[in-house]
């Protein structure tokens, strides 16, 4: 008898990204014919740092997300588990699926190298990543550019180019409650 939770939430998402981006971009090699600029130096974090003196630098963070708390293989809202050996009932399986929106910034020491890099970045997400993401249970379902802007740094003549992207993503999630608990959940109803 084993309990599992696959719940792919919005931290878990995020972190997936900084993961798999930040090896991608140490790896020049993989990307050679993309650009020949190498952005193995570039930062991916899954905030904006409030300071930061490094660039380039990529942060990752949520905008919004909707949860679909049924399985979208079946109309059933939960399935038992069962024991295969005694047929004993021991858990309920709830799934679904959650549709994200996620907020990725771009920040570069100029406009050339802001543009190399979040072209690079959107082809990762639209081609790239497509199936190490889904490996994870992460479907890019779209991307978009959202704006570009030049941000002046606190008592440093330079600015900072920033460009963010949209990315929409579909994830599958499943939880199992053992019966014990469920058991001790105790509802009471009130007229109203």
């Amino acid at each position: 008898m084993r309990i599992e939770t696959e719940h792919t939430g919005i931290d878990k998402v995020k972190e997936t990204i900084v993961r798999q981006l930040n090896d991608f971009l140490k790896k020049p090699r993989l990307y050679k014919d993309i650009t020949q600029q190498p952005f193995d130096n570039t930062q991916v974090h899954t905030e904006f740092p409030y300071r930061t003196k490094h660039l380039p630098l990529i942060a990752v963070s949520d905008s919004s997300s909707t949860s679909v708390f049924v399985d979208i293989r079946s109309s059933n809202f939960a399935h038992e588990i069962s024991d295969e050996e005694t047929g004993e009932l021991f858990a309920y399986r709830y799934a679904g699926a959650s549709q994200l929106s996620l907020s990725v910034d771009i920040a570069t020491l100029s406009v050339p190298q802001r543009q190399k890099l979040t072209d690079l970045v959107m082809m990762w997400f639209q081609i790239l990543a497509r199936d190490t993401l889904n490996r994870e249970g992460i479907q890019v379902t779209g991307l978009r550019m959202n704006n570009t802007s030049e941000v002046a740094q606190d008592q440093d003549p330079n600015f900072v180019y920033v460009a963010t992207l949209g990315v929409e993503l579909w994830v599958d999630w499943y939880i199992d409650i053992p019966v014990e608990t469920i058991e001790e959940i105790n509802v009471t109803y009130r007229n109203c």
